[in-house]
């Protein structure tokens, strides 16, 4: 989540001028990215860690494995479906984390 908020708020302050008078526009793209970024940090991780529990035995002794067979490139294979998934995922949450902001300040509930 750190890495999400952080990246969503770094892209957010700097959008450029065209996407700060589309608010909606922003939100959501600022939202697919922060999120396929995430994903793309954490994907290797996941893919490991599946491998590990499907195979047993040690993590350095998998990892090697993994690298050998295919390299950097072996740990993110299959990515490209999710990432599209994931960052559209990303880009309606955000949006309506932010639509709901401004509905409860609107409200007075914040």
């Amino acid at each position: 989540m750190a890495i999400w908020l952080s990246t969503r708020n770094g892209l957010e302050r700097s959008a450029p001028e065209s996407l700060q008078r589309s608010p909606w526009a922003r939100d959501w793209l600022v939202g697919m990215a922060s999120t396929a970024l995430t994903d793309a940090c954490t994907f290797p991780l996941d893919t490991l860690k599946k491998n590990l529990q499907a195979d047993g035995g040690s993590f350095p002794a998998l990892a090697r494995r993994l690298l050998l067979r295919g390299g950097w490139p072996r740990l993110y294979s299959g990515y490209g479906p999710r990432l599209a998934m994931q960052a559209v995922s990303g880009g309606l949450w955000n949006w309506v984390f932010v639509r709901g902001q401004e509905l409860f300040s609107s409200q007075g509930w914040t």
